[in-house]
């Protein structure tokens, strides 16, 4: 039903913000499926493999909060907020419409 709904958002609109915790990491089939619909708002940024979930131990967290956005939106700037704010560390994007799309 997700990938459906994906796949249609993206025939269907211009502009689409799908944000959230997916539960998964970069690399794995889920987040290959958004990468081929979506922009992901930390791609290029500083923050693309920080971690975003803080309750596991060990040095390295895992990613699993992601912005996606459709091309018809551009990123200003976009981090991961490393400040407690329960056991997710806040992903934040700002975008704006494309040149292409105003």
């Amino acid at each position: 039903m997700v990938r459906e709904k994906v796949t249609e958002l993206v025939d269907d609109a211009t502009s689409v913000v799908v944000a959230g915790d997916f539960n998964t990491v970069p690399f794995t089939k889920t987040i290959r499926f958004m990468n081929r619909h979506y922009d992901d708002a930390l791609l290029g940024s500083g923050d693309y493999l920080t971690g975003t979930y803080r309750r596991v131990g060990g040095a390295i967290l895992p990613r699993v909060d992601f912005i996606f956005h459709s091309t018809a939106l551009s990123v200003v700037e976009a981090r991961v907020i490393q400040e407690r704010a329960g056991d997710h560390y806040p992903v934040y994007a700002e975008l704006v419409f494309s040149a292409a799309t105003r």
